[in-house]
């Protein structure tokens, strides 16, 4: 949830670490901070509230340093303040120490140092940490290496710090217990320390990903060393040559990155169909040849996601369904109950990041049992990808706004894809079947295009509908996690309260809030579920309910029965999902845009949700 940016070299660190942490701040944004080293001693500037706060204290300071670290938090243990915001500082000084994560067993380490009459000033479970370090050090006599690999196998929960020690004060000891953490390198001999490789763009010409229980230690113009926590075995330094394209990170003529990435599907969804089946699906079939076998025997799918990832698992069971024959099991990672997979079972597990604690958790849970794990995620090189028996790789590009968009249809494209795949190797497709499937869904991107120049009519009913104070999403079918996903989107940017149902549900309890003001959102399109939603629309028209319906082109018959109609091209009734969620998306964004929100930056809310 926090972002940790950091540098050791010859130049004045904090415009540096600065710059990082902007790049960082879609992972918390409640306060930041910067320790820098500089003539003896570590001197801390945070200040609470979003990096503006932290870069004009250090516009008008100038500090000075060619060391330091950094950190923008999203709260967690204690709330949202200056007092906590990172870095912490040991009761003497002498450690420093930005964290990532949580400490679970936190109250004891503070009742062993209250014995030891420590005293604290917030409420962070990092306080603590580096107090405890501090306190371990002392006893010891040992150095700080040798207290962390003692300390570390004792910590619960999943975490990652990277922490200074004045009595070596060239050094940084980053240090990963379960999250995500990058060492970079220029030619110049500086090194970076970043909570994501996107962040070291234009800074290091290459990087690694610090493995679970691994400790680097890095020192200016020196070799960085590499430890596992455990054994203090020295491990090779894995290089790698960073490429990142530096624009994908900048929002361009956008006023916001999630207009900007909305408007990229078109673009995102073409590259993640051809990085899948421009060679006729070749490299999935060599990538699975050794699944077959087990494909062919499963009699069931697991899909384990959150958010976002959770609702394009839900799309996915119907692809599975009709295509594969297989019935598919969806469940939130944070409920995953382990126990119901086996050896025999596949788990697919989703995340745009590839560093979301609970999916990550329950991928460790599943493999403890035997299953195989594939994952689908944006991110290469993360831990999801790097913990997966295979790993499935989204093109949507980096995704900076919170709210996620272009992910959620590059997540889709991958598991129909799949689907078609598993329906092939189960015998319950034939080859001129799946190249039919495929040839339509090759048709997605330019409808995609058309739904997005159809969004100036889109911006006007969010200029209608945005001080409604409640919404309701409704769908059937495939397209009822699309009225999932339409509420969470409306929720997270606008900060307007919505609810997605399945309309079939409705007058099981929810149809008593229906009235003249609580619209609806209705994805009302041509599929087998269409006779049932005419009957839901009458429904809601009976009560006078306001009605927006996501529809085909010249639906006459949805057109007399709602307010406002959203017309999206005809497609295969299958591929639905990925034409309807756009005008949710853009509905979304536009009412979030009216209200005046902080779109990018949602309160309460941090791309990476990295902690349980």
């Amino acid at each position: 949830m926090c972002g940790i940016a950091s540098y050791v070299g010859h130049k004045n660190a904090y415009p540096l670490i600065l710059e990082m942490l902007k790049r960082l701040e879609y992972r918390g944004y409640d306060s930041a901070g910067i320790a820098l080293y500089s003539h003896g001693k570590m001197k801390i500037y945070k200040e609470q509230g979003a990096i503006t706060a932290l870069a004009e204290l250090l516009s008008k300071q100038k500090p000075s340093g060619s060391l330091g670290i950094g950190h923008t938090r999203w709260a967690t243990h204690g709330s949202a303040t200056k007092l906590n915001a990172h870095p912490h500082h040991s009761q003497n000084n002498t450690l420093s120490i930005v964290h990532n994560g949580t400490i679970l067993n936190y109250y004891k380490l503070k009742e062993e140092l209250e014995k030891a009459n420590y005293k604290f000033y917030g409420e962070t479970d990092t306080e603590i940490l580096v107090n405890y370090l501090d306190y371990r050090q002392q006893q010891s006599k040992s150095s700080l290496l040798e207290v962390i690999t003692d300390v570390a196998p004792n910590l619960e929960g999943r975490s990652v710090f990277v922490i200074h020690n004045s009595q070596s004060p060239n050094n940084l000891y980053a240090c990963n217990l379960g999250g995500e953490l990058f060492i970079g390198r220029s030619q110049e001999g500086e090194y970076f320390i970043c909570s994501d490789k996107n962040a070291l763009a234009g800074y290091a010409d290459e990087y690694f990903a610090l493995e679970n229980r691994q400790i680097a230690i890095v020192q200016k113009e020196k070799n960085c060393r590499l430890l596992n926590i455990i054994s203090a075995e020295e491990l090779p330094c894995p290089w790698e040559q960073l490429k990142i394209n530096f624009e994908t990170l900048e929002k361009g003529s956008y006023p916001h990155f999630m207009l900007k990435e909305i408007f990229e599907q078109e673009k995102v969804v073409a590259k993640t169909i051809d990085s899948l089946i421009a060679d006729n699906g070749q490299s999935l079939n060599l990538m699975f040849n050794h699944w077959r076998q087990k494909i062919k025997k499963i009699n069931k799918l697991v899909i384990i996601a959150c958010g976002t990832s959770w609702h394009a698992g839900l799309v996915a069971k119907y692809f599975f369904a009709e295509l594969a024959k297989l019935p598919v099991y969806c469940e939130y990672a944070s409920e995953f109950l382990s126990e119901s997979v086996g050896a025999e079972d596949i788990v697919i597990a989703i995340s745009q990041s590839g560093s979301t604690a609970d999916t990550l958790q329950a991928v460790q849970a599943a493999k403890e049992q035997g299953a195989s794990v594939i994952s689908i995620c944006n991110v290469d090189g993360s831990t999801l990808t790097r913990n997966a028996d295979v790993s499935l790789l989204t093109k949507a590009g980096p995704e900076i706004g919170v709210a996620s968009t272009k992910a959620f249809t590059t997540q889709l494209v991958i598991l129909y894809i799949l689907s078609t795949k598993f329906g092939r190797w189960r015998n319950r497709l034939n080859e001129a079947e799946e190249k039919k499937l495929w040839r339509e869904l090759k048709t997605i991107p330019k409808k995609i295009k058309e739904i997005l120049l159809s969004s100036p009519e889109i911006e006007r009913l969010a200029k209608k509908y945005k001080d409604y104070p409640n919404f309701l999403f409704l769908g059937r079918g495939q397209n009822f996690p699309i009225a999932l996903e339409g509420a969470l989107k409306l929720k997270e940017v606008s900060y307007i309260h919505a609810e997605g149902l399945s309309a079939g549900e409705m007058k099981h309890g929810s149809i008593a809030l229906i009235d003249d003001q609580m619209p609806s959102f209705f994805i009302a399109v041509k599929d087998k579920q269409y006779d049932r939603v005419i009957n839901n629309l009458l429904e809601i028209g009976g009560r006078k309910g306001r009605i927006i319906a996501v529809t085909t082109e010249k639906d006459q018959v949805i057109i007399k029965r709602t307010d406002d109609i959203i017309s999206i091209p005809p497609c295969p009734p299958l591929l639905y999902p990925f034409l309807t969620v756009i005008p949710t998306q853009l509905f979304a964004y536009y009412v979030a845009r009216e209200r005046g929100t902080n779109i990018d930056k949602p309160r309460n809310l941090a791309k990476a949700v990295t902690v349980e």
